[in-house]
């Protein structure tokens, strides 16, 4: 124990450097993990990646390698941000248990340097070193009882279930950062955490970001859950982290206004599930500002709200699995008006702490997947229609129709946005077409991983067609 300790103890220091996007084996878990409905009161699909390991419940460590290496002719989908031809991840790890309910898991991941990026916008922050790029994937402490979860250190963070995306925190992420406290019952699960997000500099000034949030997460009769979510992103010139935020029954939002706290961008949400038989429905609503005064030509601005609903059928035959998906999101979503610039806006690392997509949009997803112990395969239709990004541009003002934001409203005046929206009346961006995804398990170590796409309206991407293969070590 007291080794181990020394071992974190060497570790914090580097646990604030910036991220790779996760590893093969990650994105296989989360796609066998994606139909895993026991105990979905209490999902987090970032804790899943890893907790099948510590099912052992004697003290141990253990060490272990995973490692991928793939070819492309160019990148497979938005998603995955790089067209560069040969790819390949090295991740040792090590993971142990120091008491009954105290376990640790660190992971450090070196990946090739990537040069052909399909959007700039999203870049990887980090510097590369001799060609590649490495940092720490996951380093955490968790301390879990069976009321009581503690955890400390750099993990993914997705709360509830991703069939899809999702519009609260992506799947596609950098790990975060974090200080995750919770109380959990037969019935319920009231969580409380600490993001820190990435500092962003302009003008000389050095702005620190936090994000702070809470869950409440209802058991509907273990047939699945509705849970209320709440976060507030706030920032400041060597702004310190408030205390205040981590108490799980304040609301964010009354807190801000009475308290006159500025610097901030708040997000409440209602994300839920049911199951019947084989059936399923899953929603996400999100409301990022809503208008409650008509006085000046600011308070034009549309509501800024997102919503997704997904239907899905399980075990059509054995390990057969089915599902549609529609997620509409209106302009402005995820960012806030600050003359500064974007310090304000949910993102972290230059990756949308929100759907991947970010806002201004509306899409239908069906996916059809077969998830046996030694095959999983995935194929996806896609269709999209999104207008000006928001999340990576500046904060629009249309609604302010030629006058400043504070000016009085003349009368009858009154603006409307359809999703999406595209100034100037040009016609939204369309990204259509087909993906599939196939891991196919030869070993208890060793798969094949086999990824293909077509897209009828490529967007960004560089071809219509795109295909990639790869195998992955898991030991």
């Amino acid at each position: 124990m007291k080794r181990f300790l020394i071992i974190l103890f060497l570790l914090l220091p580097v646990l604030s450097l910036a991220q790779i996007q996760r590893n093969m084996i990650y994105e296989n878990e989360l796609m066998n993990d994606r139909y895993d409905l026991e105990f979905s009161y209490l999902s987090n699909m970032g804790d899943k990646l890893t907790e099948e390991l510590f099912v052992d419940s004697s003290n141990f460590l253990k060490f272990g390698l995973q490692a991928d290496a793939f070819y492309q002719n160019n990148a497979i989908s938005l998603e995955w941000n790089y067209n560069d031809k040969l790819n390949y991840t090295v991740v040792p790890y090590i993971y142990g248990r120091g008491t009954k309910n105290l376990t640790f898991y660190v992971s450090f991941m070196a990946q090739n340097a990537k040069t052909e990026i399909v959007d700039s916008r999203k870049s990887y922050l980090g510097e590369s070193q001799v060609g590649h790029w490495g940092d720490f994937e996951i380093a955490k402490i968790d301390y879990m009882t069976k009321h009581f979860h503690i955890k400390f250190g750099r993990d993914y963070f997705m709360p509830g279930m991703y069939f899809h995306e999702s519009m609260l925190f992506s799947q596609y992420q950098y790990p975060y950062d974090q200080l995750q406290l919770s109380y959990r019952n037969k019935w319920m699960e009231v969580s409380s955490y600490y993001l820190r997000l990435n500092d962003m500099h302009d003008a000389g000034e050095r702005y620190l970001r936090h994000l702070n949030g809470h869950r409440v997460s209802i058991n509907l009769f273990d047939k699945g859950y509705i849970a209320l979510n709440e976060y507030i992103l706030y920032q400041g010139v060597q702004r310190p982290i408030n205390p205040a935020l981590f108490n799980p029954l304040l609301i964010y939002y009354l807190y801000q206004r009475n308290e006159n706290i500025g610097g901030t961008n708040s997000m409440m949400s209602i994300d839920f599930f049911y199951t019947y038989k084989k059936l399923f429905f899953h929603g996400e609503i999100i409301m990022d500002d809503f208008m409650t005064e008509k006085d000046t030509y600011s308070d034009l601005e549309p509501n800024k709200f997102g919503f997704n609903f997904t239907f899905g059928i399980r075990n059509i035959i054995k390990d057969l699995n089915w599902n549609i998906n529609y997620t509409a999101i209106r302009n402005r979503v995820y960012a806030t008006y600050n003359p500064i610039g974007n310090i304000e806006y949910l993102v972290h690392e230059n990756l949308p702490i929100g759907h991947y997509m970010g806002s201004n949009l509306w899409e239908i997803k069906s996916s059809l997947s077969y998830l046996s112990t030694k095959y999983q395969g995935e194929f996806k239709f896609i269709y999209r229609l999104s207008g000006d990004d928001v999340v990576y541009s500046s904060y629009n003002t249309d609604h302010f129709q030629g006058h400043a934001g504070r000016d009085p409203l003349e009368p009858d005046a009154d603006w409307d946005e359809p999703i999406p929206y595209v100034s100037d009346g040009n016609d939204p961006d369309i990204f259509w077409g087909f993906e599939m995804n196939h891991y196919y398990q030869l070993l208890d170590y060793f798969g094949l991983n086999l990824k293909a796409s077509y897209w009828i309206e490529k967007g960004m991407l560089s071809s219509h067609f795109n295909i990639a293969g790869g195998v992955y070590f898991n030991f």
